[in-house]
């Protein structure tokens, strides 16, 4: 038998030894590791079989996914109709009016029943109402947002709208200003950082490990409560800092998406001054209690 899939999945590039790692297997010896691939998440389904995860988590080899799948924001006019079956809003890439988009108004597979004084048209309220027991299955329809924030019920395609291949998922695509002044457009959701900004970020290579500081006995019997806190405050800080800077060079790490890497990499920056700082108290007051 022959089937063709229709789907909308999230993936990420992953090499086969990269994804036998991340689900703590072992590679068989007849596998090549350098196998280029991506690591697919189906939409949720309650059966997860990755923690972590919400949805089925597979891995398909590159040329297997390039022949199924397309970007959400380059689709063709049958995907988009496949998007809005699943409840989704899409537009094409090249209308020039601003916030436009097309949906289904109802379900393809559970019409609804619309009872009497619910209906928009006058005419159609009265029928239901006098001639089919008060009420009346209404098919679904294509619904267009318009330019100027209109609602147009019964939305046509042209023959250009059925043979382009820009369709997007709205809200698939985002556009954002960054604070350096660059401006990308991509797949939701985008980094925090700009490309230029992520590069000015500490790589693990770069974080400098401070050696902790020995305080004398004399001086750490001489501190008040509140001063010998500050002192285990830095060293569970510092602790949890290393563990940090550890993760770094994991593979875990690596396939987190740029967005989450910047955070960790941010919280880790906020981290080392947070121990700085503490460091200078540690440093003043046991100087004084030294002398």
């Amino acid at each position: 038998m022959r089937f063709i899939g229709t789907k909308i999945i999230t993936a990420e590039p992953m090499i086969r030894a990269a994804y036998i790692a991340f689900r703590g297997w072992q590679l068989p010896a007849n596998e090549n590791g350098a196998d280029e691939g991506y690591l697919v998440e189906y939409e949720p389904d309650g059966k997860p079989n990755v923690p972590g995860h919400e949805g089925y988590v597979s891995w398909t080899p590159k040329a297997a996914f390039d022949n199924a799948y397309r970007p959400c924001d380059a689709m063709t006019f049958g995907l988009a109709l496949e998007a809005m079956k699943r409840g989704a809003k899409v537009a094409r890439a090249g209308w020039n009016g601003n916030g436009m988009w097309i949906s289904l108004s109802g379900s393809t597979t559970n019409p609804r029943n619309i009872a009497f004084e619910n209906f928009w048209s006058k005419n159609a309220s009265e029928w239901a109402r006098t001639e089919n027991g008060g009420g009346a299955e209404v098919l679904p329809c294509i619904l267009m947002k318009t330019a100027d924030n209109r609602i147009l019920m019964g939305w046509l395609a042209s023959q250009t709208d059925m043979l382009a291949e820009d369709w997007q998922i709205v809200g698939a695509v985002e556009t954002k200003v960054y604070a350096d002044g660059t401006k990308a457009t991509g797949p939701a959701p985008l980094p925090d950082l700009s490309p230029a900004e992520q590069q000015r970020l500490p790589k693990p290579a770069d974080i400098v490990r401070e050696p902790a500081r020995a305080f004398t006995a004399p001086a750490l019997q001489g501190l008040p409560a509140h001063q010998k806190r500050v002192i285990d405050e830095k060293r569970d800080l510092d602790e949890r800092k290393e563990k940090l800077t550890a993760f770094f060079e994991t593979t875990t790490f690596a396939q987190l998406d740029d967005s989450e890497q910047g955070r960790l990499h941010a919280q880790h920056a906020a981290m080392a001054d947070y121990s700085r700082v503490l460091g200078e108290r540690i440093e003043a007051f046991t100087s004084l209690a030294e002398t």
